[in-house]
């Protein structure tokens, strides 16, 4: 219930960095500026590019990108769900879907306009390829594009390269 209370204030009422540093430049791109000479930027551009097509749609708003961030999250807990599952089997999943919840800080930055939901999104999209049944070179290339984008998302993420080593250590191991 304490969730529910603390997303809901945090969704609606609390406009922090998000309106100033993150709304502002996708409404740019939205309306097709570009992102490296029309402001200034300290992030990549793949987060402007994937959220300014909901505000080119539905028209710019902060809301509108906390709802895209919203749809973000809750792909990050069926993710995190059957992840989970395949990895521990039983109730696996439900436990780490609900240590993703109780977590307030995560979720606060989630349901927020920030780079956090579509950055997680793409790290465990990587984690969930990685374990599929698709074949090696495909699934390798698929997963390399996914690390280039989450790097194109946010460039301190290129710790995610480290991700990639270990699973394929994994994958050797097995």
């Amino acid at each position: 219930m304490s969730l529910v209370i603390i997303t809901t204030i945090q969704f609606f009422l609390i406009v922090l960095k998000d309106s100033r540093i993150f709304s502002v430049p996708t409404v740019f791109v939205s309306q097709v500026f570009n992102p490296f000479y029309d402001f200034f930027s300290h992030h990549n551009p793949i987060y402007y590019y994937i959220y300014s097509i909901p505000q080119y749609l539905f028209g710019p708003s902060l809301l509108i990108g906390r709802l895209t961030s919203f749809i973000f999250t809750i792909c990050l807990g069926i993710l995190t769900f059957l992840i989970a599952h395949r990895l521990g089997k039983g109730y696996s999943g439900l436990f780490a879907v609900a240590l993703l919840v109780s977590n307030h800080f995560a979720t606060g930055y989630y349901n927020m306009m920030t780079y956090h939901p579509l950055e997680s999104l793409l790290i465990l999209l990587f984690f969930f390829v990685m374990m599929s049944k698709i074949k090696d070179i495909l699934k390798y290339a698929i997963c390399t594009t996914l690390l280039v984008l989450t790097i194109g998302v946010r460039y301190p993420i290129d710790i995610s390269l480290v991700y990639l080593v270990f699973f394929l250590i994994y994958v050797f191991i097995k």
